[in-house]
């Protein structure tokens, strides 16, 4: 899908794995990182959220983490948690990860994105 993600501007691509938690980079065609990161990239931001739980637990990232990794929980930290957005107004939005077991939030970055 990613031709058409960048052909209609899309934003942020949000999804769920079994398993584990991961933010990336905004990312062009083939995995190159927009040089912008979130600072108006033309490039989507990915975010794989799977922490909610699965009946065989939690598993690690891969190791080494791609050069696009830009936070993920492995094995000595990873917790069960959701996603918070935050949409600030048209041009910023806040994603948030929270642990589960106390609210805490994990990780937190805001993408600001011009609209035409």
């Amino acid at each position: 899908f990613e031709p058409l993600f960048l052909q209609y501007d899309v934003d942020l691509y949000l999804s769920g794995h079994a398993h584990v938690y991961e933010r990336l980079a905004p990312l062009g065609l083939n995995g190159t990182v927009d040089p912008a990161e979130l600072n108006n990239p033309k490039s989507p931001w990915y975010i794989t959220n799977g922490a909610a739980g699965h009946y065989d637990g939690l598993d690690s990232l891969q190791s080494p983490r791609k050069p696009y990794s830009r936070f993920g929980l492995d094995t000595n930290n990873a917790v069960y948690g959701w996603s918070l957005l935050t949409f600030h107004n048209s041009t910023h939005l806040t994603h948030e990860f929270v642990a589960s077991n106390n609210n805490t939030v994990l990780d937190s970055a805001t993408l600001y994105r011009a609209h035409k």
